[in-house]
């Protein structure tokens, strides 16, 4: 018997088993692939995100508890000769119709027209005084609608 058909023999006796373990080989190919893809996918979605929520924004500066004042925006931009601009963040809460809805941990932004500058949609930030711009959750919370 030549070594070949000893081989043969062997393969066609433990058919069932082999069988089983090229489908096991399959599908954890198959497993790890779909991951692969799927955990590519949503990091190219993360990045997306990131990208539009930043825009063209660098480098941040920000003192903790403490404040700048909005004239060192102005300092730095003539020193560096880059674009900046001034924010203030501060967490609040809204209260509606004296009362009767109250929203808490609210992260207020006071901003200027210089943020527009680095804002992938600079249009969102032309507002006038007095206005202010929400996000989709606070408006479905508080019912507010524009205007």
């Amino acid at each position: 018997m030549s070594i070949y058909k000893l081989i043969l023999k062997s393969a066609w006796f433990y058919r069932k088993l082999n069988l089983t373990i090229i489908l096991g080989i399959a599908l954890s190919t198959a497993i790890l692939v779909g991951a692969l893809i799927i955990g590519d996918s949503v990091k190219y979605s993360l990045q997306q995100i990131t990208v539009q929520r930043l825009g063209k924004t660098s480098q941040v500066i920000t003192a903790g508890e403490r404040l700048f004042s909005q004239q060192l925006a102005t300092e730095l931009a003539e020193k560096t000769g880059t674009e900046t601009a001034a924010l203030l963040r501060a967490n609040g809460f809204g209260v509606i119709d004296g009362g009767e809805l109250r929203i808490n941990q609210l992260a207020v932004w006071g901003v200027d027209a210089t943020i527009g500058n680095f804002a992938s949609y600079p249009e969102m930030f032309q507002l006038q005084n007095n206005e202010v711009a929400i996000n989709e959750n606070l408006a479905s919370l508080s019912g507010l609608k524009v205007g």
